[in-house]
Order: structure tokens, then sequence, then C-alpha cells
């Protein structure tokens, strides 16, 4: 393991590479995205963060103090989240106007509003709720929960030996697998209610926070790794590279088998390809990783957590005004396009950071 300093910066190209992932899917950069990957990062790298910070400290568990320390943990990103979803109601309230607004959009935008802002959004099993407005503040809904579940799952997980959680990890994958089945053969994959329960819904994803709790154990418990060469950690990197091309690959082959279509939901597949990157980038000793962790993608990582909320409101105006104009863009001009979404994410990003601070500043005061 390296220094507490560097594996801070590694994580944070990580956490970066994960966010441009999901950008570029939102933006629709054809044959370049790991949204999927990418959020399957983000839930095991904060149960790992949330063990690795939290495994030496005594924490309350009842119902209060557990809303308490979930509370505690998201309310720096609140504020953003309203202003994002009061962005995207306006974006949408214009839209609905502009085609004719009836009292049924009065009473749908009224619901979604109601339920984003209380961030229950992602337990409704439908995609016009569960993904509305800014549809990626469902992944802040589901960590609302996971936060909550947090200090059960401390003290379940401080009294268990490290092959014991490996073993429930697999357990939990393959339990993933099998509940998804007879949801495959009572229906098929673009029905909207599997795919808010094998990738929105807040229990689901519960089995990416547990590993990523159970791997900070790992970490706390295991703190020598032993010496490895740049050749040796290469080739893992590699391996896992080539690994991740052969899942992605393998999750877009169809198949008519319920069974094995059950191990292409969104989720699971993707939770072993985290825990692998998360290790060789906390490890950061192979010629990819090196690569990786430069100033561009540390400085990505490091405003990443309110770029995400950001970006899909960006996108939704530039996209929006596209088609208001009825713009067909060729290939380059649609590549100009994702680089300008990017830029004004970056930019609207720091501007919101910079006010919140004096904000911030200004009320200790």
């Amino acid at each position: 393991m390296n220094g507490s300093n560097e594996k801070i910066t590694s994580i944070q190209a990580l956490r970066a590479l994960s966010f441009l992932g999901i950008f570029l899917c939102h933006a629709e950069a054809k044959f370049l995205q790991w949204s999927s990957l990418g959020v399957a990062v983000f839930f095991v790298l904060s149960g790992y963060l949330m063990y690795y910070n939290y495994s030496e400290k005594d924490i309350e568990c009842s119902l209060k103090a557990n809303a308490l320390f979930s509370w505690s943990k998201i309310k720096k990103l609140y504020l953003l989240h309203i202003i994002t979803m009061c962005g995207s109601l306006i974006f949408y309230t214009v839209v609905r106007i502009y085609n004719g607004f009836t009292a049924n959009d009065a009473l749908y935008l009224l619901g979604v509003t109601g339920l984003n802002a209380t961030l229950l959004q992602s337990w409704i099993p439908d995609c016009y709720i569960n993904v509305s407005l800014n549809g990626v503040s469902w992944y802040l809904s589901a960590t609302v929960f996971l936060y909550f579940m947090f200090p059960y799952l401390k003290r379940f997980i401080d009294k268990k030996s490290t092959r014991y959680l490996t073993v429930t990890s697999v357990i939990i994958l393959v339990l993933e697998i099998a509940v998804c089945i007879p949801w495959l053969i009572l229906s098929d994959t673009n029905n909207s209610a599997y795919i808010w329960f094998m990738y929105s819904f807040p229990v689901f994803r519960l089995g990416d926070f547990y590993i990523g709790c159970c791997l900070g154990k790992c970490y706390t418990v295991k703190k020598s790794q032993g010496k490895a060469t740049l050749l040796k950690y290469s080739v893992f990197e590699i391996a896992a590279t080539a690994l991740t091309v052969l899942v992605s690959l393998w999750m877009k082959r169809p198949f008519g088998n319920p069974i094995l279509t059950a191990t292409q939901n969104s989720t699971t597949a993707y939770i072993p390809l985290a825990v692998i990157w998360i290790i060789l980038f906390l490890n950061k000793k192979g010629i990819i990783t090196k690569i990786l962790t430069n100033k561009i993608t540390v400085f990505i990582g490091n405003i990443s957590a309110y770029a995400f909320l950001i970006h899909y409101v960006v996108i939704q105006y530039i996209v929006g005004a596209i088609r208001f104009f009825d713009l067909n863009l060729s290939f380059t001009q649609n590549v100009i396009k994702i680089v300008v979404e990017l830029a004004c994410t970056i930019i609207a990003t720091l501007i919101f950071m910079k006010l919140f601070k004096k904000t911030t500043n200004a009320i200790k005061k």
C-alpha cells in the first residue's frame, strides 16, 4: 500500500474516470462510455471509504442516530441537489408549456418534485419517476439509504473474519443474479420495473456498498501488502483491462436463456470489476494507474461529487436547445458538443464550489 496522501490522489483519479464514463453515456458519446461500471465504482468505493475512515470509531446504532448520520454525510450535496432539481424543473416546465401544458403535467411535476426534494424517488419502480428531473439524483437518493444502513453494516462486519466477509460477498453476487431470473421469466430486459430493480433500487445497491465495506475491512486488517515490481502490477492492470472489455462484450451479447440474461443485469458483473480497479488504484504501482493518475484526473476527481449532479442538467439544456432549433449535428460537431458540455459542467461546478465556500465561510463568521 502507498502512503495515505498517495492513496487519496489515486482514488481521486479513479473517481474522475468513473464520472467521465457516466458523463460520456449521458452525452451520448457512442463507443466510449462505461456508465454502469462507473456507478458500481462509486458505490463500492463509497462503502470502502466509509469503513476505512470509521473502522476505529464507535457509531451509535438506532433509527434516529442512523438518520442523523446519513444526513451528516449527504448534507453538503443537498443544496446543489435542490438547485439542479429546480434547474431541471424549469426546463421540463418550459418544454411542457411549449408542447401544450395539461393538468396531468402539473400533477406529474408536482409529484416528482416532492419525491426528489425528499430523496425518495429511487424507491419508485417507474423510470418516469425514479430518474425524473435531474435524473442522476437517484444515486443520491440511494446513497441516503446506504449511509443509513452503514452503522448496522459496520457493527456486523467488525465481528466477522475477512474469509467470512469474502464468502458472504460472493453469496450476495449470486443472489443478485438469482433474484433477477423471475423478473426475466415474467417480463424482459426492457421492462421499466426490472430496469429499476437491478439498477436504481437502493436495497439492490446495498450489495455494492456492503462489498465495498468488506473491502475496507480487508484493507484495514491487511495493511501490509508486500512488494511487487512495476512489471508485475502492469501485467495485473493489463489483465484487468482485458477482463473489463470481455465483461463489456458479454453484457452486449443477446441471450434467450433467463439465467444467462440475469447475469447481464446492470449491477452484479460490474461489482468485482469495481473491486479490482479500486485495489489497483489504491496500490498505483502499474503503468496504467500511474499514467491515469495525473493532474487532470485528480482535478476532475476532486470536483466529481458536484460535477456529477450538475452535468446532467447542463446536457439537458444543451440538447434541448439543439432539438429546439432542429439541428442535425455531424460527427465532428457532436464531438464539439460533448466537449462544450464537459467544459460547461466544470465551469458551473467551480462557480458553485466557490460560491458555496464563500457562503459557508460567511455563515461561520
